[in-house]
Parts: structure tokens; sequence; C-alpha cells
């Protein structure tokens, strides 16, 4: 590992820039560096960045799925011949070449340089096409792709605003002990804590305007986490490179990670807790997810609970916008659709 080894699959592509006489000022949109306006895309970028702030990244590994999904089918291996060289994971299921490109743009500048990257890109471009549409892209193959741009102005209709009703008070955090405060908060009906390590710094109004954001009907989810011993929505300086983690025991969450996160993490603490009425409910999610036939978003095709958490993200995007994007996204996927709904009333968001 004591060279830079760059594995390129460009689909005959050429490199911005001329790699094969091309003058960049005619490039096309293979080699013009391009964002996806999708949520998650923008949120796992994020979260990259956060892991390579840390110090001791050797090995680059950029690419589209087949890179990504080393943290979900490919796991083992990763562990066993990446994790060890010290690697962060920037594959990005369904990027294409502009996509990539628009990332290494947008990479922090690290004190120390990788001894290494690896490049595998260009199999979407193939798929998909990068300057003549096809008929799959004027069709998104994600609901994330039609309703993630909604995620922008949500809250921006809330009328409620935060209370500190007590607080606050010095704790030890469920995750490690780690020392930190905690406060008693009201915002609109709702009543819950929140917890912040000490360590992040963080003002106690900054954790709770992202709060105001997230719909009233998904506040549940903050009571939920905030029961007899549990933290409430705990803030930590690091999640191991998470953004968040979120189950009917927990919500923590980085101080980076907004709205748009917490209402996926809302997703898994409402899914559980309507598991403990009806035992079957997430694995029902997957004849959902078969008899709608759609995906949710890449993150989603990982696993049926991801994808439910997302759906969650999803629906809180369209019933922040109103009744007409949430009446189409019933129409796009209303196996689900019914599905969340049920979780929610059984989760008591819905009375």
């Amino acid at each position: 590992m004591n060279r830079v080894v760059l594995v390129l699959l460009f689909s005959s592509l050429c490199v911005r820039g001329g790699l094969c006489g091309q003058d960049s000022a005619d490039a096309g949109p293979a080699v013009t560096p391009q964002p996806r306006l999708v949520e998650w895309w923008f949120a796992r970028h994020a979260e990259k960045i956060g892991a390579m702030s840390e110090d001791g990244v050797e090995l680059l590994m950029l690419g589209d799925s087949i890179t990504h999904n080393f943290e979900s089918v490919g796991e083992p291996i990763w562990k066993q011949h990446f994790e060890p060289r010290k690697a962060v994971n920037l594959g990005f299921g369904g990027d294409r070449t502009n996509h990539l490109l628009w990332r290494l743009e947008h990479l922090p500048r690290l004190k120390k340089a990788p001894k290494a990257a690896v490049v595998l890109i260009g199999t979407n471009n193939i798929c998909w096409g990068s300057d003549t549409p096809t008929q799959e892209e004027r069709e998104p193959r994600y609901l994330m792709t039609v309703f993630g741009k909604l995620g922008k102005t949500m809250g921006s209709k809330n009328k409620d605003k935060a209370r500190i009703l007590s607080g606050p008070k010095a704790v030890k955090l469920k995750r490690g002990q780690a020392p930190g405060k905690v406060w008693r908060i009201a915002l609109g009906k709702h009543r819950f804590k929140v917890s912040i390590e000490d360590v992040t710094g963080m003002d106690i109004k900054d954790a709770l305007k992202p709060m105001e954001r997230v719909p009233p009907l998904y506040r549940r989810c903050f009571e939920i986490v905030s029961e007899k011993d549990k933290d409430g929505v705990a803030f930590y300086k690091d999640l191991g490179g998470a953004a968040a983690h979120g189950g009917q025991q927990y919500l923590n969450i980085v101080p980076r990670a907004g709205a748009s996160v917490m209402v996926h993490e809302a997703g898994h603490i409402m899914e559980q807790r309507a598991r403990n009425t009806e035992k079957d409910i997430l694995e029902r999610w997957k004849d959902a997810i078969a008899k709608d036939k759609v995906s949710i978003s890449p993150y989603g095709d990982r696993v049926h609970h991801e994808d439910q958490a997302e759906f969650a993200r999803v629906y809180a995007f369209c019933l922040a916008a109103g009744p007409e994007q949430l009446k189409k996204l019933k129409a796009r996927s209303p196996q689900r659709y019914a599905l969340w709904e049920r979780m929610l009333k059984l989760a008591k968001a819905r009375r």
C-alpha cells in the first residue's frame, strides 16, 4: 500500500480534461460534475465527510453500489480486508461518473494524504445513460428522487417553538457513560428530554432548531425515547461515522445531522414500538415492498428495515408539504403507505 492505485471503469468515457483528447470546453454530462438532488445522497456525503475528518484514513474506496454494498452484503469482506487498511467507503448506490466527480470536488482537505485510492465507476452510465436520457431516467426509479426535494421545506409551516421546562442537569449518558447534560422540553403538546454530550460544546438552542422542523405527528418518537431510564434525543460528538442511531430505547444523533435524519430514525423508533403489539409487522413490510414494485432509495434497497425507515422519511416530507403530496405517495406505494399508517397508530403517534 505504498503507492496510489486507481482502478478505473469509465465505460469508454473520457476523464474530464481530455484523457482521450476531449477539450473540457465541450465536455458532456458524463464528465461534468453534478450532484444528485436527493436527500439521502447529501446526508451520506455529509456522513462520509465526518468520517474522513478523523486522522488515519489511508485508503479511499470510491464508486457506486458495487462499492456501497461493502456496508451490507459485503460487510464480512470489508472487515477482513479493508478495515485493517483504514479504508473509508465512498461508494454511493446509483452514482454515475458525473456524480462521483462532484463528490471528489467536495471532499475535505486532509492533513495527511491517503496512501491509495480505488475508483470503480461507470456501470450506471451504461445502464442509465449519461448524455442521452433514457425512458428509465424519465420515469424515476426511486421515490426519493420524486419526493426528496420536499425535504428542503419540511417544517417551514410549523408554528410550535420549543420551550425549556427544566435543566440542564448533569448526567452520565447511556452510551459509554459519557458526561453530559439533560433538559426537559415542551414542543407543542409533546414533552420529552434532550441530552447533549459535554464534549460536543453544543448549545441547547441549536439542538432544538432541527426538532422544531420535524412534523408534529413524528414528535411521538421523541416521547418514546424519553421514557423512564432513557436519555431522550441524545446528541453525541461521534457515533462511529454514523449520523444517527434510532430505536425505541434511544435516538442518538450527531450535531451536524438535521431534521431529515431525525424523521428517518423516527421510522425505526415507531416501527419497533408497533412491533411490540404486532410482532410480524416488519415481516409484512417485506410483502409490501414486493407488491408496490418500487424502490424508496438505494439506501433503502440494502435491507427491508432501512426501506421502512426511508419510507417514513419520504412520508414526513409529503406530510409537511400537504395532502396532495401524500395522495401522490399513496398512489405510488399503496402497500407501504397503509402499513406505515398502521405503525403510526400502534405507536400512538396517530390517535
